[in-house]
Formats: C-alpha cells, structure tokens, sequence
C-alpha cells in the first residue's frame, strides 16, 4: 500500500485532474495555473477531504455504495448500475480511494 501522501497524490492527479508537487505536498489546479501551490489535501485519512473524492465522482455520473461489516468498510464504485471497482479497508477515506482510483482505472 503506499503511504498517505502518495496515495493522496495519485487521487489529486486522477480523480481531480491536479497537478502534484514532487514531494506530494502541494497542488495545483488546473484552474489556477500562474497561481500559488495550496496544501495537498489528506483524501485517504480525512473524512472531509473524502467527500470531495466521492462528490467529484458523482459529478463525473458514478454512484456509490459502502458498506460496514465487523469494521471493515467495503466501498464499491457503480457505473451505469453495475460494480466496477471496489475498495475495502478499516479507515473509509482509505477504501473510498482505493475505489475511485481503480474505477478509473477499469474506465480507461
């Protein structure tokens, strides 16, 4: 598994379309191009960091459905109604990422 910042670098780039700073600290927008750097936010250990991942994919038309069993969180990614990634871990930021970024890897 990668570290954190690693992890919430690669969910910057794909599911955001920013651009991440070597060190996976900062980004920066596309949107802001000429502007400054902001912080790199905690997507895979921050509950509101998370939901910016899932609201993002939902503007891109995925739904979701997670799940909690004996502490484990199960997060599937739907497309057009049916699973097409899944991601499961005990910390939920955690598995909603791991989903989003194989969903869109199935996609490519």
């Amino acid at each position: 598994m990668p570290p954190p910042a690693e992890m919430d670098g690669r969910v910057a780039e794909k599911v955001f379309g920013h651009r991440v700073s070597q060190d996976n600290s900062r980004i920066l927008s596309p949107k802001d191009v000429g502007r400054y750097w902001k912080k790199l936010p905690a997507y895979s250990t921050d509950h509101a960091a998370m939901m910016m991942v899932i609201e993002k994919m939902r503007e891109r038309k995925y739904n979701w459905l997670i799940a909690n069993s004996a502490g484990l969180w199960s997060v599937n990614v739907i497309d057009n109604g049916r699973p097409i990634s899944h991601g499961y871990d005990a910390s939920l930021p955690l598995a909603v990422c791991r989903a989003a970024l194989a969903a869109l890897e199935a996609v490519k």
